[in-house]
């Protein structure tokens, strides 16, 4: 049995993070070499093949996240022999879906690039070879998701992180290779599948060495599939919907405006985004331990790992999100150039600070599927949905791809005030020990910080008085931080951080 405790989520949390987090260092650095080389409208292109690699999830029918509570709640329990039957299952039916999601991509390529991207009449043949070839991914993409629960539930984030590492390095580096010898958009995208199916057979051979039972043979088990159908269905609405609420603006954006114009919402868009692999990181954890911890019947570790996990995603994200919507300017100028940051500073100033909101919803969502309702999170997606439509056809024709940053960060808010009032409402997340984990004290002192870091940057123009204006309001924050809202334990863990990651779980 997997004992659960905070020096584990911690440790698992920090490879999470150190797993995502090189390959954003790469993007940062791969993006304009590869938004130069394909030029505006093939970056579009592949921003979307990009977004399809992430969206194939919703042809799972939700069994992989489904395997991982299954499994999960099995260790927990103490029932290790249901593991492979859960697993094969699961596999089993990722590969027949699989099979059949890229089918329907085929299909759908045409009407997909004629009349929703609309490219133009020059790409149109190049485009359909994309979508084309990156339908082969689809088995690999499922297939690799159950295997990877398996390790996800084992605590194995060690293997995770250094396989998701190198697939989502590879994801940025394979277009900058391909810049450089001047290979076509297919050609790029070749790569980005054989990328993918190297990623799910890593997983494999993880998974057998880790569980040799799984060696015995493919079992399928009707009981186990399902307890898996029943999850997964109400996580399947969730995966179709919540990508459609993600990148929905985009498709309007080339709809009503351009296909150049997405690019210049794109880029802002996804380097802000990125910063939700820190909360990504986070639950990626969280959902396997909540789970066993749940099925133990061990609500109060429970919810103080959640209240500590909301309280270091304030303690971090607030002032990353503060300097990037503050300095959005300064900072796209630096990256891709003046005539860019004109265009998309406002982008960057609105989804940077949604994207806090964001990250803090991660958790009571986390949280509500491993307490076993994600019917409830689908059913926010659900309400969601239309009024995301309404709200993007109209900002984006009152305020371009301001707006629909305008639109995007009013559904987010909207999500995370929907997660954390039914959490609260079904007793997942306890009040009294967000008070105690000093939760809305940490939120205010934030608060604080970052209007005087904006007032002082509106006040202020000379950019090394900035600089230093703002380095100092926050190291005074870290030392309020560190002394009134950090309690012992928590001290003494963050010392302990850096033996944690190379300690054996």
């Amino acid at each position: 049995m997997v004992v659960i405790h905070g020096r584990m989520v911690a440790r698992n949390a920090l490879l999470n993070l150190a797993g995502q987090g090189l390959p954003l260092v790469v993007a940062v650095f791969a993006m304009p070499v590869v938004i130069g080389g394909l030029g505006p409208e093939r970056f579009a292109l592949l921003s979307f093949a990009w977004v399809a690699l992430g969206y194939f999830s919703i042809f799972d029918l939700g069994l992989g996240r489904a395997a991982t509570k299954l499994v999960s709640e099995a260790i927990g329990q103490g029932q290790d022999r249901r593991v492979p039957r859960i697993v094969w299952t699961a596999v089993v039916g990722q590969t027949g879906l699989g099979i059949l999601g890229c089918l329907v991509l085929v299909a759908g390529t045409p009407l997909l690039v004629d009349h929703v991207l609309r490219a133009p009449p020059t790409l149109v043949i190049e485009a359909r070879t994309t979508f084309y070839v990156l339908a082969l991914s689809i088995p690999c993409v499922l297939v690799a998701s159950s295997f990877r629960g398996l390790l996800e539930a084992l605590q194995r984030f060690d293997l995770v992180s250094i396989v998701r590492a190198t697939f989502l390095i590879a994801t940025f580096l394979v277009p900058v290779l391909g810049v450089l010898l001047e290979w076509s958009l297919p050609g790029i995208v070749v790569f980005l599948v054989v990328a993918q199916a190297l990623a799910a057979t890593a997983y494999l051979c993880l998974c057998l060495r880790a569980v040799p039972q799984l060696r015995a043979g493919i079992v399928i088990d009707r009981s186990e599939l399902r307890l898996l159908t029943w999850f997964g269905g109400w996580v399947t609405v969730s995966s179709i919907v919540s990508p459609l609420l993600v990148y929905m603006e985009r498709f309007m954006i080339g709809m009503l405006l351009s296909i150049s114009a997405v690019t210049y919402y794109a880029a802002p868009h996804e380097i802000a985004a990125r910063l939700l692999i820190v909360p990504a990181s986070l639950v990626g954890t969280l959902f396997p331990a909540l789970t066993t911890l749940r099925s133990q019947g061990d609500s109060h570790r429970s919810d103080a790992i959640t209240a500590r996990s909301i309280k270091y995603l304030l303690l971090l994200l607030t002032p990353i999100v503060t300097v990037s919507a503050v300095y959005a300017r300064d900072i796209l100028g630096v990256w891709l150039g003046q005539d860019f940051a004109s265009k998309s500073t406002g982008v960057l100033q609105l989804v940077s600070f949604a994207v806090l909101v964001n990250s803090l919803a991660f958790v009571p969502f986390t949280l509500l599927q491993a307490q076993g309702r994600p019917d409830l999170t689908a059913k926010f997606h659900l309400v969601e949905l239309p009024i995301q439509i309404l709200l993007v056809l109209v900002c984006v024709r009152l305020g371009g791809i301001t707006g629909a940053a305008v639109a995007w960060s009013a559904r987010v808010t909207l999500d995370g005030l929907l997660l954390f009032w039914s959490a609260f409402r079904l007793r997942a997340m306890s009040f009294s020990l967000m008070l105690t984990c000093r939760v809305p004290q940490t939120a205010a002192v934030l608060a604080g910080a970052a209007c005087i870091v904006a007032i002082g940057a509106w006040a202020v123009t000379a950019p090394l008085v900035r600089v230093v204006f703002t380095a100092t309001v926050f190291a005074v924050f870290v030392g309020v931080a560190w002394r009134y809202l950090l309690d012992e334990a928590e001290r003494a863990q963050i010392h302990r951080l850096l033996r944690v990651v190379s300690t054996p779980s």
